[in-house]
């Protein structure tokens, strides 16, 4: 389907490449100032991480106005990893590189970074040839100052390894601080260990249920995002280390949220990607949404965007990967707020129900590389009534309400070609 979705898009683009010739109704391509009708608009900046055959980013952490990186290296001669770190600066994206000696065939998991320097969730673990046992795990944190010096490790092998079994295994999967310093560390099994500086176990926690990770909050407390089996909705839930224990919820996060890395202002609030078009303010509190714009205004496909929050300065940061057969994409982009309104385009409309990533991957090449027209989707797809979306999509094109751009890609192409709804 996607195939058959990326060539009826392809068509549509050829065809308003050569003026429209056999498009839907011209009367419907109207001009606008914007796509976006009234600001406040976005100044966009937008940078690509320059990586080598083998390399790949992973870990990324905010700290300050830089975007900091561990960057894994696959050396294919000698079948072994190396890692070593990156900081682009958020100003100029100059790029520097903070070499790391991290200990052979160790994997890094994780890491959190702060001004006393970056620590790092790492283990090594090896399986039997079909994996049904392990031959042997090692769990280490590593700190190391901001320009890469080691500092100290912390050994939490026997800590980890009192909790499961050969045949079942664990894997250290978040690692953070909070505003005392001490390190919390959870795995795969929904268990959280929390170490002083020295590397004394402080707490630990078998949280019932399932869990996606550890956040720190703006005033240093830290929190577990916990999915509540009984009403399946995921809350923040605060680490209760003198307890030993899951404390208050600060909120419940919406549904749907692509946003991987948590970044809560001191307001409780947070930016979340609940869909691939909008960005949204979210409040933990009192659950309200804001509205914050939307991705393909500036062109960026909103199902790439795997980090996004806002910076010390107001602008608002997205960092995206996206994955095609020859190579991945790591991009990071500035979006500042302006008065000055988008470019004027003469804006044709693309209706459809239900679009995928290549679908707006082509719209979004395509408004990038046309200097007169830009591609704005209609979506009538609704996630929660799937035959309310389509009848209201098949009610707007039965009535005339033409767009210029029609996705035909299910089976009712033949009754709308009956009704004469194509050129």
């Amino acid at each position: 389907m996607k195939n058959k979705l990326l060539r009826i898009l392809l068509v549509g683009v050829l065809i308003l490449s050569t003026l429209f010739v056999g498009c839907g109704k011209d009367k419907n391509a109207k001009k606008n100032d914007t796509t976006q009708d009234e600001g406040p608009w976005h100044q966009t900046k937008y940078y690509e991480l320059q990586l080598g055959e083998n390399e790949y980013m992973n870990c990324v952490q905010l700290y300050g106005e830089d975007l900091y990186f561990c960057k894994g290296n696959w050396i294919e001669a000698t079948e072994e990893m190396t890692y070593s770190f990156e900081k682009v600066n958020l100003n100029d994206f100059s790029v520097t590189d903070i070499p790391f000696s991290a200990t052979e065939d160790f994997y890094v998991m994780d890491m959190y970074v702060t001004a006393d320097g970056i620590y790092i969730a790492a283990q090594l673990i090896e399986w039997n040839s079909d994996f049904t046992k392990m031959l042997q795990a090692q769990y280490q944190i590593w700190h190391c100052d901001l320009e890469g010096n080691a500092l100290e490790s912390i050994d939490l092998t026997e800590d980890m390894m009192a909790r499961t079994t050969e045949e079942i295994g664990t894997y250290t999967s978040d690692i953070t601080l909070d505003k005392d310093g001490n390190i919390y560390v959870a795995d795969n099994q929904s268990y959280i260990a929390v170490y002083d500086k020295e590397g004394n176990l402080l707490s630990n926690i078998d949280v019932e249920g399932w869990g996606s990770g550890l956040v720190t909050t703006a005033d240093g407390s830290v929190y577990y995002n916990y999915m509540d089996e009984v009403n399946w909705e995921e809350n923040l839930v605060k680490v209760d280390v003198e307890n030993g224990k899951l404390g208050d919820s600060l909120g419940k996060l919406p549904e749907n949220n692509y946003n991987t890395n948590l970044y809560i202002n001191e307001d409780n609030q947070v930016y979340v990607t609940n869909d691939s078009n909008g960005l949204q303010l979210y409040d933990l509190v009192s659950q309200e949404t804001t509205d914050i714009l939307n991705w393909l205004d500036y062109d960026i496909n909103g199902d790439n965007v795997y980090i996004v929050t806002e910076l010390e300065d107001g602008r608002i940061l997205a960092y995206c990967e996206s994955y095609d057969e020859e190579k991945t994409t790591y991009e990071i982009i500035t979006l500042t707020e302006t008065d000055e309104p988008l470019e004027a385009k003469t804006v044709l409309t693309y209706a459809t129900f239900g679009t995928d990533s290549q679908i707006t991957d082509a719209i979004i090449r395509f408004n990038k590389n046309s200097e007169d027209y830009r591609i704005e989707v209609v979506d009538y797809y609704d996630s929660e009534d799937y035959e309310a979306g389509l009848d209201a999509f098949n009610e707007a094109l039965l009535n005339g309400e033409y767009a210029d751009l029609i996705n035909v890609s299910w089976d009712n192409y033949n009754t709308y070609a009956s009704k004469g709804l194509y050129v």
